[in-house]
């Protein structure tokens, strides 16, 4: 199944593979925690800059409605491009799909 936000996820999950490559077997551990942490702490850390910055200069009144107003928007945009992706019916799909594996198709 597709969702419409694979492309957002498609870096980390680049990231995590060549992590796994480029890692001998006995640090596959450390380099997957690296990778984990690199993605959590510079998001954390460059959420927490902007948000003070925007704090310090709007408020938090206007932080907290800026943060639900784009929430509104990315829960618009999922349903709209989730409703665009389902217009075949999975049925369909793994039907097909099984035909061509086939070679009946």
């Amino acid at each position: 199944t597709r969702y419409p936000t694979h492309w957002l996820i498609a870096h980390r999950s680049a990231a995590v593979e060549y992590a796994r490559r480029a890692a001998p077997p006995e640090r596959q551990g450390t380099a997957q925690a690296l990778v984990r942490g690199a993605y959590y702490y510079l998001g954390v850390g460059t959420g927490s800059v902007i948000g003070g910055r925007v704090i310090r200069a709007r408020g938090y009144e206007f932080l907290y409605e800026a943060g639900a107003s784009v929430m509104i928007a990315w829960a618009a945009l999922w349903a709209v491009l989730l409703t665009a992706s389902r217009r075949r019916r999975p049925a369909d799909s793994l039907r097909e799909g099984l035909l061509e594996d086939a070679g009946l198709s």
